[in-house]
């Protein structure tokens, strides 16, 4: 009898080793009867000092903790730059670099501790639009940023692009929700909440609003954007309330540059040296002097090809 199966602790085991085989075959359940379950044969359940407790299983799923302050990040990368020539220091941009720590360091630790951008009851994560003139290093910044979160094991995902491509994805992808769905009170939010699942942080290169189309549809689909969690770290040539600054309707697409402000921190560049006309007068004066000819073109296209280009 089942009872007798105690007395041995090897034929205990075995005993119930076969139990939980059996219960796995539909077809053999019938053989313990139709309620049989650990509740109906108590002796076969585990033992109370072999279970694992609680606490030990949501510690094994919590991620492991990191520093990621002590990883490097954007400014070990800016300084590796600067190192190596390739950058001249500049204080506007060392405090554009701290900046952008802030975002990695805040989305790093929010995505380890839940998996995900959005926490109940607590402030998102604020983004970052870095705004000034031409030249002054703003994608080279922004990029630093992209890298380093692409390059961090368990970072979330992330999705780096010109504005101008971002909004066509974002129509087509509202045309494909509106030709599936059909008519909905908000396709927006369901566009959205893709993109919070593909990439919740969403770099933007040189935002520009001129179409009339997008700038009315602007505020209230980066609201559901930001409400679903994702963050934005963006660069222009203008600041927020220069955006379509003469568009038709304009008073219709202000909202959506509060909304912005809210979201993210706006840092200024006004006032940085147009690196790429310096360089340029670097080289011109190196061809008048005879000090360093570079070639007109660079070719063929390839690995050589591109590090050359980069040395000059």
């Amino acid at each position: 009898e089942i009872s007798s199966c105690t007395e041995s602790t090897s034929a205990s085991n075995s005993m119930r080793h076969i139990y939980r085989q059996a219960l796995k075959r539909p077809s053999w359940r019938g053989l313990f009867g139709a309620a049989a379950s650990p509740a109906v044969a108590p002796e076969l359940a585990p033992s109370p000092a072999r279970a694992v407790p609680a606490a030990a299983v949501t510690q094994a799923r919590a991620p492991a903790a990191v520093n990621h302050s002590s990883t490097g990040g954007v400014p070990a990368a800016h300084a590796k730059l600067l190192a190596r020539g390739r950058l001249q220091p500049h204080p506007m941009q060392d405090d554009c670099v701290e900046e952008l720590e802030r975002v990695r360091l805040e989305v790093l630790e929010r995505w380890a501790r839940n998996g995900s951008l959005v926490q109940e009851g607590v402030e998102s994560v604020k983004g970052l639009y870095i705004f000034g003139a031409v030249g002054g290093g703003k994608t080279m910044l922004m990029d630093l940023l992209c890298e380093s979160l692409r390059d961090t094991p368990n970072a979330p995902p992330i999705r780096r692009t010109h504005f101008h491509e971002f909004i066509l994805d974002m129509h087509k992808r509202l045309h494909r929700v509106r030709q599936e769905v059909g008519s909905i009170q908000n396709p927006m939010r369901v566009v959205a909440k893709q993109y919070e699942a593909e990439c919740p942080v969403l770099f933007f290169d040189e935002m520009h609003v001129l179409n009339v189309g997008d700038a009315m549809i602007l505020k209230a689909f980066f609201e559901e954007l930001f409400a679903s969690g994702c963050v934005v770290v963006a660069t222009s040539n203008l600041r927020p309330m220069d955006l379509y600054s003469s568009g038709i309707n304009r008073e219709v697409f202000l909202p959506f540059t509060s909304t912005l402000e809210k979201h993210c921190t706006l840092f200024d560049m006004e006032g940085t040296p147009d690196y790429r006309s310096v360089r340029n007068e670097l080289l011109a004066e190196a061809a008048r002097s005879g000090d360093g000819v570079l070639p007109a073109f660079f070719a063929p296209e390839g690995p050589s090809t591109g590090r050359r280009v980069e040395e000059a």
